[in-house]
């Protein structure tokens, strides 16, 4: 073996994230950013020549896992979602119990 092509697409099977032709064992590869979380296939074909015509094998599904930033995101979106529904049912909350003072009132 002379060449590896290494070729990372989305599980979707058409659009691809990465792709490297190297002559080296072990690689570096920096997935682009917003890949934390989703998955996708890689696929490699070892060749002789760069001109050779890629024959892929199997192709594994792999998962980038999502960082600690990410977590502490979503949890904080979460935060605050909860927060916004809670105000939205004291506001409802307080305009019921203004409607319940003027009906009240009224009778009185």
């Amino acid at each position: 073996m002379k060449h590896a092509l290494i070729v990372i697409v989305a599980v979707d099977g058409k659009t691809e994230v990465f792709r490297l032709m190297t002559t080296r064992l072990h690689n570096d590869i920096r997935m682009p950013d917003g890949s934390h979380g989703k998955q996708f296939i890689i696929k490699a074909s070892f060749l002789k020549h760069i001109s050779d015509e890629p024959r892929f094998g199997n192709e594994p599904t792999f998962s980038m896992p999502l960082t600690t930033e990410d977590l502490a995101a979503a949890l904080d979106r979460q935060h605050h979602e909860d927060f916004e529904s809670q105000l939205q049912e004291i506001e409802r909350q307080r305009q019921e119990i203004e409607r319940l003072h003027a009906e009240i009132n009224a009778k009185n």
